[in-house]
């Protein structure tokens, strides 16, 4: 928590806050008039006290959080004033918060900013949206909620599209790194249309660019996740090692001998154990790619070879660590 040097003022008010009110009297802390009060205590003019007052009401915001953050720090050298929080903190992350709530709301702000937000929000979507719901409710009330609530779903959904795409687009570039280092020949046409289609700088991109046709090519992609994507792209930078296997061993069965018979080797060895216990793990994991894939394969065949890995990913998600302890 940031803490700044504040003047008497702001000293005051500091002893005021942590005050036992049951200590002071109803006439120093109000007045009232048909049905209305008017606060005395804290001694503020109205500018500060709707100041403090629009506070409490966006206080629970991540966005307003970060933002006071960030502007705080710039005053952390100076003896601050109320002045100071009006003109340099207050005034400034008002003016962007309104201007962050009607990007998001019509469509226009960039993919990179959405993420940032996401992001405060530990990537929770419904959080995502709470947080502009309440931006919004603060910016114009209740008024047109319903339109609101309708226009914050049409962006959220658009903001989990962009992120699969997102999955996709890198899923892609996985798959073409393999097929350059294994000098596959066969079709990977439509893998290469989704690069092309997501490609580019895509997080500078709007949430209302968010197309069809991206929507279709990410389909294609669907089941690489990030785990799986990881793995494949293990296994192109461990490709001296698939070498080495494809050219030393014949297939899965072979593969087990030659296991079997390190395992005896080793001994009473801990350390030797382990290591080919992982190499018995990992390498029997990725065997369907190591051993079976052919020049003439395109990108179904691949991923059909990719079928008993994805099981063997989901039974030990670390294989692909234990692959790179081999290699290295």
């Amino acid at each position: 928590m940031l803490y700044f040097l504040v003047d008497e003022e702001l000293l005051v008010l500091r002893e005021k806050i942590v005050q036992d009110y049951n200590e002071v009297s109803i006439r120093y802390l109000c007045t009232g008039r048909s049905g209305e009060y008017n606060v005395l205590f804290f001694k503020l003019n109205d500018k500060f006290y709707e100041m403090v007052s629009r506070i409490t009401e966006i206080k629970r915001s991540h966005i307003f959080n970060k933002l006071w953050q960030k502007y705080s720090e710039k005053l952390k050298n100076e003896v601050v004033t109320m002045e100071d929080i009006f003109k340099k903190i207050w005034s400034i992350i008002l003016d962007k918060l309104k201007l962050i709530n009607q990007q998001f709301l019509d469509g226009e702000m960039q993919f990179n900013e959405v993420d940032m937000y996401l992001n405060m929000c530990k990537t929770d979507y419904d959080a995502l949206e709470e947080e502009f719901m309440l931006l919004s409710r603060y910016f114009s009330g209740t008024a047109h909620l319903d339109e609101v609530t309708k226009t914050l779903a049409v962006r959220i959904r658009k903001v989990k599209r962009y992120r699969k795409l997102s999955d996709a687009r890198q899923a892609a570039q996985a798959i073409l790194d393999l097929q350059k280092v294994t000098g596959l020949k066969g079709d990977f046409a439509e893998v290469e249309a989704i690069k092309e289609i997501i490609g580019g700088k895509f997080e500078s991109q709007a949430i209302n660019s968010v197309s069809d046709d991206w929507l279709t090519a990410g389909e294609l992609l669907k089941d690489i996740n990030p785990k799986r994507r990881s793995c494949l792209t293990t296994f192109t930078k461990c490709f001296d090692l698939v070498t080495w296997l494809r050219e030393s061993i014949k297939d899965e069965q072979q593969l087990k001998v030659f296991v079997d018979l390190a395992m005896i080797s080793a001994g009473e060895d801990d350390m030797e154990i382990d290591r080919i216990s992982c190499m018995h793990t990992s390498c029997l994991g990725f065997g369907s790619l190591i051993f079976r894939y052919r020049t003439g394969h395109g990108f179904n065949e691949l991923i059909r070879l990719c079928q008993p890995l994805w099981q063997a990913i989901d039974a030990n998600p670390t294989i692909d660590e234990k692959l790179v302890s081999c290699f290295n």
